[in-house]
């Protein structure tokens, strides 16, 4: 993709000169690797630099704010990757950009002398993550479907007031991977995306807003594109808020269902959802409501109520449809200890283009200690019943149970988990992980984690350990033993390659590290 949009903006306030208090800065970071293994080569305890899991990688960033207000960023790499950048050397290629803007004006509003004062920040930018959203119980906008794989180039907008407290939003993106250029014809078009966030300040105890989002398809043509408005709002009545948000969607395009309203002679106490659109959504909770004592402690009750009508569609947010349940999130917090016991029950159905109902409760107990210790214990419970057959009914079933013990100090730290998966079934498994990090000096750190998991056919392993030494502050050197990516999950016992079929393989790696 060629950075069409920002090219010339970023070339004039990159060399224009600087005004006063203006700073440039010139960085990057690079990175070597190179390891040997013993399996998955021609010969045993064979050597590779350019690999998908080890490769040699670059970036050079330039930074420029030349005045108040005004800034601009630009960043190369050449990092190595099967199908793009293959080379024996990987040459520095184009990664993304952005010029900005931002200044405080004061408002006027016809009709009233109210001055507030607000922040305005713009953003034009290629090939960036800046889709984030605040999104209230509707995930109406989603970033992994606005950001065509961080490929998408286009501006945002933010009007906040002065205590930086979003007011409006918008955000244009354009899916730029999708325009062929070169060959001396013209650009495929490519998919648009328009999303409007609003949302005022009216009370501390009273919050309205409402979001919009367009999806264009290029292919479709002009009639082809999908559309969600939403409202939200929020009421603080003591310690409790009660939010709820509505949203409707509309399709235009070959096959697309026709718009929908409300069936207000269908609502029922035991089946509200019969009364909404079929091409709605709408969420409802309440957080929380406390009872209890100092002496005999507090019990939280949240519970959510939520549907997704079945011709609902959101092509840039969470894409849910057809479904209808609730959940109620609970936990109890002991008087004069650090100890929380959590129970969540949850209850769904799909009832029109499938016929599946699924019910799952947790039951879960932490523990904090004085010593540097915590624990947490969990037990999941999971059953789905599928009914789409009318000859017969599916019905599986999943149950879990995980512990975790943790401890930490100065010196070092260590957590060991454990976790029994699908019990009850054939395919239960015994995974079992193991943590340890040693701060040997102030610059050498050993990290170790073995992983073990118990298959009803086999006995799995993962041993992995690492030796991490800074020299200096812009350096670390790393050399390591074991697959990586065995148990490299934020919670080890719930890796997919640790609960699917890795085992361990024999293999060093050696990875430096730097910026400058």
């Amino acid at each position: 993709m060629r950075p069409r949009i920002l090219c010339p903006a970023l070339l004039a306030l990159l060399l224009a000169p600087s005004a006063l208090f203006g700073i440039t800065k010139i960085e990057g970071e690079y990175q070597l690797q190179l390891d040997v293994r013993k399996q998955d080569r021609f010969f045993p305890w064979d050597f590779e630099s350019n690999n998908n899991d080890t490769y040699a990688a670059s970036q050079f960033r330039i930074f420029s704010a030349p005045r108040a207000g005004v800034e601009a960023f630009v960043k190369l790499e050449a990092d190595w990757y099967t199908g793009g950048n293959e080379n024996d050397r990987p040459t520095f290629q184009y990664r993304e950009s952005h010029v900005r803007f931002w200044r405080d004006f004061q408002a006027r509003f016809p009709f009233t002398d109210a001055r507030p004062n607000l922040k305005a920040d713009m953003y034009l930018f290629s090939r960036q993550d800046r889709f984030w959203f605040d999104n209230e119980l509707i995930q109406v906008v989603q970033t992994h479907q606005v950001k065509d794989g961080d490929n998408a180039q286009g501006y945002r907008l933010d009007i906040s007031n002065e205590h930086w407290e979003d007011l409006f939003s918008y955000i244009y993106s354009d899916f730029s991977s999708q325009a062929r250029v070169g060959g001396g014809v013209a650009p495929d078009p490519s998919d648009d995306a328009h999303i409007v966030r609003f949302r005022p300040v009216l009370t501390e105890k009273v919050r309205l807003g409402g979001t919009y989002n367009r999806k264009v398809e290029a292919q479709a043509g002009e009639n082809g594109y999908n559309e969600v408005w939403a409202l939200d709002g929020r009421y603080t009545f003591g310690s409790i808020d009660f939010r709820l948000e509505f949203a409707k969607s509309k399709r235009r395009g070959p096959d697309t269902p026709n718009e929908d309203g409300f069936h207000w002679g269908d609502f029922e106490l035991d089946h509200f959802a019969a009364g909404l659109p079929r091409d709605a959504a709408l969420k409802a909770e309440l957080r929380s409501i406390s009872i209890g004592t100092p002496e005999l402690g507090y019990y939280n009750i949240a519970p959510l109520y939520y549907y997704f009508g079945p011709d609902f569609a959101d092509y840039l947010g969470e894409g849910t449809s057809d479904l209808v349940g609730f959940k109620f999130n609970t936990w109890y917090l002991l008087p004069k200890r650090a100890i929380t016991l959590t129970l969540d029950y949850e209850e769904w159905e799909k009832y029109v283009y499938e016929k599946k109902t699924f019910k799952t409760y947790r039951a879960e107990i932490f523990s904090a200690y004085a010593t540097g210790f915590t624990s947490k214990f969990w037990y999941d419970w999971n059953r789905t019943v599928d009914t789409g057959n009318p000859l017969f009914r599916e019905e599986t079933k999943n149950i879990d149970f995980f512990a975790e013990v943790q401890v930490e100090s100065r010196l070092a730290w260590m957590r060991v988990q454990g976790k029994l998966k699908d019990l009850e079934t054939e395919r239960k498994k015994e995974l079992v992980s193991l943590e340890t990090a040693v701060n040997i000096t102030s610059k050498l750190k050993v990290y170790s984690r073995y992983t073990f998991g118990n298959d009803p056919a086999r006995l799995r392993k993962g041993l992995f350990t690492e030796l991490q030494y800074r020299p200096q502050q812009n350096m670390d050197l790393y050399l390591s033993y074991g697959p990586f990516w065995i148990g490299d999950d934020s919670i080890p016992v719930n890796d997919g390659d640790l609960a699917g079929g890795a085992d361990n393989k024999d293999m060093v790696r050696l990875i430096l590290k730097g910026n400058f």
